[in-house]
């Protein structure tokens, strides 16, 4: 009886904790390869793309900002869940980019409403370095 009453203490320990993980609207925006805050090489000319887990049905988006004498953005799209007819259920946003020159820029990305005047509830930051 006294290991019974072990096991369900133990698994309610585990269950409570799984449930306390932070989750932004739409889930966890990510970052490409699950690398978070990292440097991208590339050469000139050269494309590359950054996907980022959004949730556009909540009014949040993924905005970047960059050196354009460096790197511009050559498309941006957003794919919903596959879940259909799920309310509220996210996608992701991919943004294609190309090197122009060579040169280091900081590509920042925020997550927000662009309506509010408030922080973003999240950034992501890469270095690119063009060679």
């Amino acid at each position: 009886m006294a290991s019974l009453r072990s096991l369900l203490t133990c698994s309610c320990a585990l269950f409570l904790l799984a449930s306390c993980t932070p989750e932004t609207p739409g889930g966890s925006p990510g970052s490409p390869q699950g690398e978070e805050d990292s440097t991208i090489s590339v050469d000139v000319d050269a494309t590359f793309e950054i996907t980022l887990e959004s949730n556009l049905t909540t009014g949040y988006s993924w905005s970047p900002q960059y050196d354009e004498e460096v790197i511009e953005i050559t498309d941006e799209v957003y794919v919903p869940s596959s879940e259909k007819n799920v309310v509220g259920a996210g996608g992701t946003q991919t943004f294609t980019f190309q090197a122009l020159v060579p040169g280091t820029s900081e590509l920042k990305f925020s997550y927000a409403r662009p309506w509010e005047s408030v922080q973003p509830i999240e950034t992501r930051i890469y270095t690119v370095i063009v060679e």
